[in-house]
């Protein structure tokens, strides 16, 4: 070969390449870009099972030709779920169809090209992603509602896993509800110190004394929430006594030795928390006080009515119930009753004058003493009129009241005028009876009369 025909070759080569370079070089400077899931924070954790596919061109025009594919991965060989074409478009996007919704869990393939009406087709783009599956649900382990009795309060849960990522990547959302609020009070989102097999939080905060709340707990695996667990528990730092309650009403007079008392059920104020009602005491008393207890009887929780069948004719009597819980806190009902028995009534023994005997002279600071023997009804409240009269009678010069009020005082008391002991022996000075010492006469006589009431007219 002569120099000439060389030279000639080597231009057909030259022009040959040229050529060839020419042709690719549309696949060069026009591409498919941005190709990405519209929405999804990672292409590996696709959340929506119908996802949206967007991109953009690296050189602009106002139509393209598409064709797109999307494949399910599979062990042995993909397979096609989408092949279209697109003749006329500008789209920069492509919807999956609702009858092509996607499975957790799943992976697949979405494939791209696009042919640019002047410099040809793109190199075909690939996205490889895959179908979130939430995580597994965690669990509490104590499934049973639970009491704290501090401010300090923990829970124990299962750890989560996940398809998609590690064990330890997993998150974990709590939430605390107030129920009688309806209110949010905790709301965290965490990750573990630790992976062991039961995993712990804390929480540390001044909860509503008797409290009712619920805790949900949730695994996140960056983009999605497993359904969450829930359990109740309640908050109780002190045991707190019974909550109040009512006797019921019995008539004050009775006209029978036996009453049924009865009251109202008492309730404990922990009794969400478990707390209960131990039982009841009885209590029946002849002073408002209660120092002077007839009654003091236990009885059951679950009895609400007393058979009180020794009552005494004209005896007052206080009564009252005790609720007491399983902690010995109690509570006394919110009132206290009183009842008395009248099934007839005998008059009291008349006072047997002792001092001044018949006819005996007195002076103003001496003594009249008599004794009162007593009444039937044993209960009856004696007290006396105390008159000076005339001899005849006719005339009322003087009189006094002595009632089982100042007959009280003076069994209590020293008092110069008027004394009383437990033999029922009463002393009342004549001075404490006569006002006007100056009504009474010089060497007169004088009726003493001395009367006795049982205050229900005897």
């Amino acid at each position: 070969m002569n120099l000439k025909t060389a030279k000639y070759y080597i231009s057909l080569i030259i022009i040959f390449l040229a050529a060839g370079f020419t042709v690719a070089w549309p696949q060069d400077n026009f591409a498919i870009i941005r190709l990405r899931l519209d929405g999804e924070q990672d292409s590996g954790q696709c959340v929506s099972t119908l996802p949206t596919f967007i991109w953009g061109y690296s050189t602009t025009s106002v139509n393209y030709r598409l064709k797109i594919k999307l494949l399910a991965r599979r062990a042995e060989q993909d397979s096609v779920l989408i092949s279209e074409t697109f003749k006329q478009t500008s789209r920069k996007y492509f919807d999956t169809p609702s009858k092509n919704k996607l499975v957790p869990g799943h992976k697949y393939i979405f494939i791209i090209e696009a042919r640019h009406p002047n410099l040809g087709w793109s190199k075909a783009d690939t996205l490889f992603f895959t179908i979130n599956t939430p995580p597994d649900g965690s669990r509490f382990f104590n499934q049973q509602e639970t009491i704290f009795t501090s401010d300090s309060v923990d829970f124990r849960f299962h750890p989560s896993r996940d398809q998609q990522i590690q064990r330890t990547k997993i998150s974990y959302r709590l939430k605390v509800r107030n129920n009688a609020q309806n209110a949010l009070v905790v709301d965290t989102l965490f990750h573990p110190a630790s992976q062991n097999d039961t995993l712990k939080v804390y929480l540390i905060r001044k909860w509503q004394e008797n409290g009712q709340f619920t805790a949900s707990i949730q695994a996140f695996d960056g983009v999605s929430y497993s359904k969450a667990d829930s359990l109740r528990f309640y908050v109780n730092r002190r045991n707190d006594p019974p909550l109040s309650f009512n006797l019921i009403p019995v008539e004050d007079t009775l006209a029978t030795t036996k009453v049924e008392l009865e009251w109202k059920a008492a309730r404990d104020a922990e009794a969400e928390f478990g707390g209960r009602i131990e039982n009841y005491y009885v209590e029946i008393a002849i002073d408002s006080a209660f120092h002077r207890t007839v009654i003091n009887k236990k009885i059951s929780a679950k009895d609400t009515i007393y058979n009180f069948d020794e009552i005494e004719n004209h005896q007052l009597y206080f009564w009252k119930i005790i609720a007491v819980d399983e902690y010995n806190a109690r509570r006394e009902s919110d009132q206290i009753g009183k009842l008395i028995a009248n099934t007839g009534n005998h008059p009291p023994q008349a006072a047997s004058l002792l001092t001044p005997s018949n006819e005996e002279i007195l002076k103003p600071q001496d003594y009249i003493i008599w004794h009162q023997p007593g009444d039937e009804d044993k209960h009856d409240q004696i007290s006396f009129e105390v008159k000076i009269n005339s001899y005849s009678g006719s005339e009322s010069l003087a009189s006094f009241d002595i009632t089982q009020k100042i007959l009280e005082k003076a069994l209590n008391e020293k008092l110069d005028w008027l004394s009383y002991n437990y033999q029922n022996i009463i002393k009342i000075q004549l001075l404490g009876i006569i006002k006007e010492p100056g009504r009474l006469q010089e060497g007169a006589y004088y009726r003493v009369v001395v009367k006795s009431f049982d205050g229900w007219s005897g």
